[in-house]
């Protein structure tokens, strides 16, 4: 059977077509994370799972561990190794860390415990103690197309040493963007600047019989972009992500599950000039006071209602027992035109398509200058 020319690029448009990423939100939403096990049991793995079920591993174009370039193989930038990517369908996706577990013992494991220098980040590069096994945090991240419905972050314990991992919820939440575009602005009127929503929700309660959540401080700072940030960047030490110098002024509020201070709302506007926005968040125990329902009662209402959008913060650390042990960090960024930095790793069958569909067009364009 004869081909013509054209009938030879639509096949091979058709087979290369799957391996481009469906670009169906204009921007990007990126996180990174130091999380400290304080789920008293020795952690042997962790898991990002997104709930939304337009959701696959197409649009997830980085995960830390897995593609980042930090001059080493990306996978020995975390403890267990590089991630494995699953999707649920009708559900969403999982990125899943995971040790393996082999004659009765797991390879790798997270000590629980207090993090004693909060300023360093829980990865090789961000603490030199990392490599020692006796850090009892670790770093994970992931960037997506949009911003998934819901996203979750399980630490995996086997408490019995049966060889099953089993999800306990970290401390650490997610951060939902949404962006506001602007709307067309009125004739003589100045044009209005696109929004930046950015919102986190406090860990709910893992016992059903409890109406508040655990109880933590968090700081908030915040860094506008003038240009696009990339997953890697979003470690403590780099340049976009903020720090106490430069926003010396943020103050701690409350963060708990099942009251008024349950949720917290940042609105960013963007400048002419912006990109997008960084912010980190910082979480601490709350060891102040708590009521007979277990609502936290920063030094018996003093400075209640001091929060920023979000609502009631409460007072300061000092009024309430001072900080708590260290639970971790998140660092999100936001890129307002997210172009794919780097097109998800087609499947094996892809692959194979796409060289056999390369060869075919290499075959027809030797045998038309043998022709000639």
């Amino acid at each position: 059977m004869k081909l013509s020319r054209s009938t030879l690029t639509l096949a091979v448009l058709a087979v290369l077509a799957p391996c481009t990423p469906a670009m169906a939100q204009v921007f990007g939403s990126l996180a990174n994370f130091d999380a400290v096990n304080d789920t008293g049991y020795t952690a042997h793995g962790f898991e990002i799972r997104i709930e939304d079920s337009s959701y696959d591993r197409s649009k997830i174009y980085s995960v830390f561990g897995l593609d980042r370039n930090f001059g080493v193989p990306p996978e020995t930038v975390v403890r267990y190794g590089a991630p494995t990517i699953t999707d649920l369908p009708g559900v969403g996706v999982t990125i899943r860390y995971a040790a393996t577990f082999a004659n009765g013992a797991w390879s790798k494991g997270t000590p629980t415990g207090p993090y004693a220098n909060p300023g360093d980040s829980c990865w090789p590069f961000g603490n030199a103690a990392y490599n020692s096994g006796t850090l009892t945090c670790d770093h994970f991240g992931v960037a997506t197309y949009g911003t998934p419905a819901k996203v979750s972050y399980d630490w995996l314990i086997d408490p019995t040493n049966s060889g099953v991992l089993t999800p306990k919820q970290a401390a650490i939440p997610a951060v939902a963007f949404a962006y506001v575009p602007p709307p067309a602005p009125l004739p003589g009127q100045p044009a209005v600047a696109p929004v930046v929503r950015a919102e986190i929700e406090a860990p709910k309660a893992e016992d059903d019989n409890r109406v508040f959540g655990d109880a933590y401080w968090v700081k908030i700072l915040t860094k506008h972009q003038g240009g696009n940030v990339e997953l890697l960047e979003l470690v403590k030490d780099n340049g976009k992500v903020p720090d106490e110098a430069e926003a010396p002024e943020v103050e701690f509020e409350i963060f708990q599950a099942g009251g008024e201070v349950g949720k917290k709302l940042r609105e960013l506007q963007l400048g002419a000039g912006d990109a997008g926005v960084v912010l980190r968040f910082d979480f601490y125990k709350y060891q102040g006071d708590f009521n007979a329902e277990g609502e936290a009662q920063c030094g018996l209402g003093k400075g209640r209602g001091r929060g920023e959008e979000s609502g009631k913060g409460g007072g300061s650390p000092d009024e309430c027992g001072g900080l708590g042990a260290y639970v971790g960090a998140q660092m999100v960024g936001f890129n307002a035109v997210q172009p794919p930095l780097a097109a998800p790793v087609p499947e094996p069958a892809s692959v194979l398509l796409m060289t056999a569909g390369l060869g075919v067009l290499g075959w027809r364009a030797r045998r038309q200058t043998r022709r000639a």
